[in-house]
C-alpha cells in the first residue's frame, strides 16, 4: 500500500505539473484512500496532519475549477480553523469556501460560510466617506445580496440592496476602490449585484421599482439596456402589454451587441408574453435558448426556472411524463442548493398537475409539504 501510496502521489504531482487538474483530483482521492496505512504513527508527521495539509493544497489550487470536489475537504479545514481559534485563518477559508458555493450554487452552504466571515469582521457604514467604512464589511455583503437572492429571502435582498447602494449615486466609487480593481471593472460588479435586487423588486411586483429602475439608469448611462429590459419585464407582469410588437423589434435590434445575460432578459421578455398568450411551443422553445445564456452565467436559480418553464410547456401540450420528469429533476437540484423560490414554485406546479390528472390527495399532499415549508421559513 505504500507503493501504491507513494504511485498515486507522484501521478498527482506529474498531473499538477501538466494542469490536468481533472486527473491531478482523481488521483489525490486515490492516495488519500491509502493514506493511514502509508504513514506510520510514529512518523514525523501525523496522518490527520498530512490530511489537512493535502486538503488544503487541493481546495486552494481547485476551487475555481472544481468547486463541488473541494467543499467538503474546506468544511474540515473550516471546523479545524475554528478548533484552533485562529479568526483569520477561518475567515480566508471561509471565504474560499463561498466562492466555491457561489460557483456551483450550493447557496445554503454559502450563506452558513459569509456567516462566518461576517461574524470576525467589525460592523461598518456602507457611507464610503464615513470613517468607519470598512470595503471588506462592504464586499462582503455584496455576496449576501447574491445570496439572498438566490435563496428566495427577496426582501432581504432588496433591504439590504437598498442600504449598500443609497450612497453610490453620490459618490465617487474611485473614492473606494478595491486594490486591483478598474472603476469600469468595479462598476460592472456594482451593476451585476444591483441586476439582482432589481429581479428581486420585480418578482415581489413592488410598487416604487419603475422609479428606482429610472434611477440606475441614469447612474449606468452608458451601460443601461438590461436595466431598459428589465423595466419592460416588470411592465408586462404588471399587465401591461401597450407596445410589445414594437418593443420585441427594439430588443430584437439591440440583441447581437448584448452579453449572454441580458440576451437572457431578452428571451425571458418575450417569454412572458408567449405564456400570457398561451403560445406552448415557443414558450418552450423561447425558454431553452434563453436558459443557454442564463447557464454562460452561471445564473442557476434563472437556469432552474426556465427549465421549469420547459416542464410546463411540456405539460400544456400534453407531455405529461416528459413534464414531470423534467419538475422532478429539479426539484432535486433547487432542494439540494437550497433555491428556495424554485422549490416552491416547483411544488406549485406539480400539484396543479397532479389535481389536472385527478390526483386530487396527492396533489393536496404536495401543497401541505409546500405549505409547513413556507411557514418554516
Amino acid at each position: 500500500k505504500k507503493q501504491a501510496f507513494a504511485l498515486w502521489n507522484q501521478l498527482a504531482n506529474i498531473s499538477l505539473s501538466l494542469g490536468d487538474y481533472a486527473t491531478y483530483i482523481n488521483c489525490c482521492t486515490k492516495f488519500l484512500s491509502l493514506i493511514e496505512d502509508a504513514i506510520e504513527q510514529n512518523e514525523e508527521t501525523p496522518v490527520e496532519v498530512a490530511k489537512l495539509e493535502i486538503y488544503e493544497q487541493i481546495s486552494h489550487l481547485l476551487h475555481r475549477y472544481y468547486p463541488e470536489n473541494v467543499i467538503n475537504y474546506l468544511d474540515v479545514l473550516v471546523e479545524n480553523a475554528e478548533l484552533s481559534g485562529g479568526d483569520k485563518r477561518v475567515k480566508n477559508l471561509s471565504n474560499i469556501m463561498v466562492q466555491s458555493c457561489l460557483l456551483s450554487g450550493d447557496y445554503n452552504h454559502a450563506l452558513e460560510y459569509i456567516g462566518k466571515v461576517i461574524s470576525r469582521t467589525p460592523a461598518s457604514s456602507f457611507n464610503p466617506v464615513n470613517k468607519d467604512f470598512n470595503l471588506g464589511y462592504y464586499l462582503t455583503n455584496l455576496v449576501v445580496i447574491e445570496i439572498y437572492f438566490n435563496l428566495g429571502k427577496l426582501e432581504e435582498c432588496i433591504d439590504l440592496g437598498d442600504e449598500i447602494f443609497k450612497f453610490i449615486k453620490t459618490t465617487d466609487i474611485k473614492m473606494f476602490l478595491p486594490q486591483d480593481f478598474s472603476p469600469k471593472r468595479f462598476k460592472e460588479l456594482l451593476k451585476e449585484t444591483q441586476i439582482l435586487v432589481s429581479i428581486a423588486r420585480i418578482i415581489q411586483l413592488k410598487q416604487n421599482t419603475v422609479e428606482k429602475f429610472q434611477e440606475l439608469m441614469t447612474f449606468y448611462s452608458e451601460d443601461k439596456v438590461v436595466f431598459e429590459i428589465l423595466i419592460e419585464i416588470y411592465n408586462l407582469l404588471a399587465g401591461n402589454f401597450d407596445n410589445f410588437n414594437q418593443n420585441i423589434q427594439n430588443l430584437q435590434n439591440k440583441s447581437e451587441n448584448l452579453d449572454s445575460q441580458t440576451k437572457a432578459f431578452c428571451l425571458i421578455y418575450k417569454l412572458i408574453y408567449f405564456i400570457q398568450s398561451q403560445q406552448w411551443n415557443e414558450a418552450g422553445n423561447t425558454a431553452h435558448v434563453a436558459k443557454k445564456f442564463a447557464a454562460e452565467r452561471k445564473l442557476h436559480q434563472i437556469s432552474l426556472f426556465l427549465d421549469l418553464v420547459i416542464g410546463f410547456s411540456y405539460n400544456k401540450i400534453g407531455n405529461i411524463k416528459k413534464a414531470k420528469q423534467i419538475y422532478y429533476d429539479v426539484l432535486k437540484l433547487s432542494a439540494e442548493k437550497g433555491l428556495m423560490n424554485i422549490t416552491i414554485l416547483n411544488w406549485y406546479l406539480l400539484a396543479e398537475m397532479e389535481f389536472e390528472q385527478n390526483n386530487i390527495n396527492v396533489a393536496h399532499g404536495i401543497l401541505n409539504k409546500a405549505m409547513a415549508t413556507v411557514e418554516k421559513e
